[in-house]
């Protein structure tokens, strides 16, 4: 979002509105429409957003990705890099058949010990 925020204020700046940089106003900035985002939705981010909101909303996300559960694991995606459709040819070929979505689910999110449990074998 900070990226079309951005775009946002830089064209307001090249049409010659006097925003500050890293600053934003949103009351210009709703005219200046960033690309991929249609018009009705940035007006409704515009009419809504409070940086300070937004700022704390950034804020409890960043903290509650970083909270871990009580035996202390941080939740998170593991599949790393490779996307789901990866996943599922390696888990295929694992398999010998086409992995259920659950089996690929618990795959791509389950810890590494885990994985170990749920597939009978090192990762």
């Amino acid at each position: 979002m900070s990226d079309l925020r951005d775009e946002s204020a830089k064209k307001a700046r090249n049409a010659m509105h006097i925003i500050p940089e890293k600053e934003y106003d949103f009351g210009v900035m709703c005219e200046y429409l960033p690309r991929f985002v249609h018009e009705d939705i940035w007006h409704e981010l515009c009419m809504h957003w409070n940086i300070d909101e937004w700022h704390k909303k950034s804020e409890r996300g960043k903290s509650n990705r970083k909270k871990a559960d009580s035996d202390g694991v941080i939740s998170r995606h593991t599949g790393g890099s490779r996307g789901y459709d990866e996943h599922r040819i390696i888990l295929e070929q694992t398999l010998g058949r086409p992995p259920t979505f659950k089996e690929l689910f618990l795959t791509t999110h389950l810890i590494k010990e885990s994985k170990k449990i749920f597939l009978g074998r090192d990762v």
